[in-house]
């Protein structure tokens, strides 16, 4: 090759130099967008299993609910027959108290009248 011929080549291979190294940029850019994007994808691909998770346990509360009503029903149902039971069990003891007390006059005034009945057998004072 002549002098004239490299003097031509050369800024030609210089340039296209220059255009493989900008492209060598261009494609360890493109790498480094593409590394990222694949991390995100990893993180997205791994936050969707923890939402696949909750899901299925949130599907499992789901599935449970209905027992849960059904408990407070019975667990209503319970709070009014103990609260019926407790009136009827204070009814029974105010009665208690009022017989006992009923019982206790009706013995004092039996005291009074075997006193009596005895006074009258001893000569009627």
């Amino acid at each position: 090759m002549t002098l004239e011929e490299s003097k031509l080549i050369l800024p030609m291979m210089e340039e296209m130099i220059q255009t493989l190294e900008e492209q060598q940029t261009l494609v360890s850019d493109l790498y480094q967008q593409l590394t990222e994007t694949n991390e995100q994808l990893l993180t997205m691909q791994e936050q969707n299993q923890s939402l696949l998770e909750l899901n299925r346990q949130y599907k499992e509360l789901l599935n449970d609910l209905p027992a849960s009503e059904g408990m407070l029903q019975t667990m209503e149902q319970l709070t009014n027959e103990n609260a019926t039971l407790t009136k009827s069990r204070d009814d029974w003891m105010n009665l208690a108290e009022k017989l006992s007390d009923e019982n206790q006059k009706l013995k004092e005034q039996n005291n009074s009248l075997q006193t009596l009945i005895a006074s009258y057998r001893n000569g009627g004072n």
